[in-house]
Parts: structure tokens; sequence; C-alpha cells
């Protein structure tokens, strides 16, 4: 449009605007005799409704993925740790199974000497290299008061040697041959 072509418009004539009338809605009755009241319709302009997408706002997905990658790579280190303990656990277990064992081993050695030190026949054979004699005469002793049971009275020779065990021969000297017996221990080599 042009500033002459605005100038040309031909003016408005007064006229009386008409009043505008309300207008009123009517609603057909449901049940006979009620009645039904008409509504006045506003005046006041409507509003232009637009319709617009709505917007979403998306979260940023760096620290989401961060925290995940974060995560993951924690679990996995903390996996490796445990494993690397539960492996070191392990082979200090197995030192401690031989160990063990070797201990057995050296109790069984001492019990099993213990025994032959203990035998009756070697005590005897000790005690007659020490000098003493057995009793003809025991005396006990009671616990429970002190009191002694018996008379003592010095040990001495009953005239009964001791029994001694014979001495097993020396092993030879030279090289055993296959196939024969030792003297020793009467096993075949």
């Amino acid at each position: 449009m042009s500033a002459a072509s605005a100038t040309t418009r031909p003016a408005p004539t007064a006229q009386p605007a008409p009043t505008p009338r309300p207008r009123t809605r009517t609603r057909p009755a449901g049940r006979p005799g009620t009645r039904v009241v008409a509504r006045p319709e506003r005046a006041m302009p409507r509003a232009r409704v637009q319709v617009v997408a709505p917007s979403r706002a998306r979260p940023k997905r760096a620290p989401f993925v961060g925290l995940i990658v974060f995560l993951l790579a924690g679990g996995l280190l903390g996996l490796l740790l445990l494993n690397t303990m539960l492996a070191q656990d392990a082979f200090t277990v197995t030192q401690l199974q031989r160990q063990v064992a070797s201990l057995q081993d050296r109790q069984e050695a001492l019990a099993q000497s213990v025994e032959r030190l203990g035998a009756p026949s070697r005590l005897a054979r000790r005690a007659h290299l020490l000098g003493m004699v057995p009793s003809q005469n025991p005396v006990f002793l009671r616990s429970s008061d002190g009191h002694v049971v018996g008379v003592p009275a010095p040990g001495g020779w009953s005239g009964v040697a001791p029994a001694t065990q014979p001495t097993p021969p020396p092993p030879p000297v030279g090289p055993v041959e296959p196939g024969t017996t030792s003297h020793v221990d009467g096993t075949r080599q």
C-alpha cells in the first residue's frame, strides 16, 4: 500500500453502531416440567489460541554416560583387587599347608623317637650304665596326704644281670650284590 492510496480512501460515514444483543443458548429439556435457563455469552472477544508443540528439555547425556563409565570402571577395579587378594590368600594357604605337613612329619618322628627311647629294655640298660640297681623293696608316696607307704631300704645288687639285647653284626664293607639279603634288617636289596 502506498501513501497516495492511503489518503484517497473515503472517510467512514457516521452510522450508529448496532447494539450487540447477547446471544442465548437454549437446551432441550431432558424431562418434562424442567425449566431451561438461557445463559448469555460473553461479550468479550476471545483470545486467539495457537497450537504450539511442547518443548521438552532434554537432559544432557554426557554426565550420565560419564557416571555409568565411572561405575563400570570402579566395579572392574574392585573385582580385580578382590581377585588379587584371593589369589594371594590361596598362595598363603598352600604355604601354610606345606608347613603343617612338615611339622606333622616332624611330630611323628619325635613321637617314634620317644617311644623307642622309652622302651623298658632300653631304660633298664641305660639305668645299668648309670650304676642304678633294681629295688627289692618298693616304697610308695601317697599324694593325697604325703604319707610314705612301705619301709625304705637301700637297693642292692640282686645278682640278676639285666637282659641285654643282642647287637646286630656290622654291615658288610664292600658293595652288596643284588639279590642278597642284608644282615641288618633282613630285607632283600
